[in-house]
C-alpha cells in the first residue's frame, strides 16, 4: 500500500525531530575551558542531557556534565588500549585538570598504571601513604643528581677521561680531578633537579632539548645523546 503524501511529511517531521533531541540531549564540543564556560555548563544543564567539552590545550582531557555529576576525565592509551579516568570534579580548575592530565599521559607512557595517583587526586590521599598501606615496595630510583653522579662513576671506570671530561661538563657533573668540585650544569636541566629519575619520561627531556638548541644547537643535539645513555643506564 501507497504511503500518503501527508504521512511522508509526517515521518519526516518526526524524523527530524528525533534527531535534533539526540543533539541536544548530547552536546560534544572542542574548545578551550576556562572557568566560565565550566561555570557556564554546571549552571545550564539540563536533565536528561549530557555535556562533553574537550579541551584544545590538553590531549584527551575532558569536562563532562550529566545530572548526576560534573567531571573532569582524561583518556589516553595504557598497555596498547584506550583508558579513561576521572581526575577531579567541578571544583577543580582548568588548569590544575590540565596538569592532572599531563601526569597521567606521562604515567601512561612509561608503561606504569596511575592508579595511585587517581587515588591521590580524588581522595588526597598520597601515593606514599597508599603504598605503606599496601605494604608495597616502591620502584627503586635515583634522584637526578644521584643518577648523574652514579652515571659519571660508570663512564669515569669504562670509558676514557676525556669522555668523562665531555660528559661532566655537560650534565653538571663531579671534576675529575677534584671531585669537591662541580662543572656548571645546563640550565635547561635545572627542571629536573629534586625529580626521581623513574618519573622522567622520553618525552620530557625531549621538551627541554630545543631550548638548549635555542641557545647553542650543537650543544642541544650533544647533550641529547648523552642524556639517552644517562636515563638507559640509570633504569637498568
Amino acid at each position: 500500500m501507497l504511503t500518503s503524501e501527508p504521512k511522508k511529511k509526517q515521518e519526516g517531521a518526526a524524523a527530524e525531530t528525533a534527531v535534533k533531541k539526540a543533539t541536544k540531549e548530547r552536546e560534544k564540543t572542542a574548545v578551550e575551558i576556562t572557568v566560565k564556560i565550566v561555570k557556564e555548563r554546571i549552571r545550564d544543564h539540563k536533565e536528561g542531557t549530557r555535556t562533553e567539552l574537550t579541551d584544545t590545550k590538553s590531549r584527551g582531557l575532558q569536562f563532562r556534565v550529566t545530572d548526576d555529576a560534573a567531571i573532569w576525565t582524561v583518556r589516553t592509551r595504557l598497555f596498547d588500549k584506550q583508558r579513561r579516568w576521572t581526575i577531579g570534579n567541578s571544583d577543580v580548575s582548568p588548569d590544575e585538570a590540565r596538569e592532572r592530565a599531563g601526569e597521567v599521559r606521562a604515567w601512561c607512557r612509561r608503561g606504569s598504571d596511575p592508579a595511585k595517583l587517581i587515588t591521590q587526586y580524588i581522595t588526597g590521599i598520597s601515593i606514599a601513604q597508599q603504598v605503606r598501606v599496601s605494604g608495597e615496595r616502591p620502584a627503586p630510583s635515583w634522584d637526578w643528581q644521584e643518577a648523574i653522579d652514579k652515571f659519571l662513576e660508570h663512564i669515569s671506570q669504562n670509558r676514557a677521561p676525556k669522555t668523562y671530561d665531555d660528559y661532566a661538563g655537560a650534565l653538571g657533573g663531579r671534576w675529575r680531578l677534584d671531585p669537591r668540585k662541580r662543572h656548571s650544569h645546563v640550565a635547561e636541566l635545572s627542571r629536573f633537579k629534586g625529580k626521581q629519575v623513574s618519573t622522567i619520561a622520553r618525552e620530557d627531556i625531549a621538551e627541554c632539548v630545543p631550548d638548549i638548541c635555542k641557545r647553542a644547537y650543537s650543544q642541544g643535539l650533544h647533550t641529547l645523546r648523552i642524556l639517552g645513555v644517562d636515563v638507559v643506564f640509570s633504569r637498568r
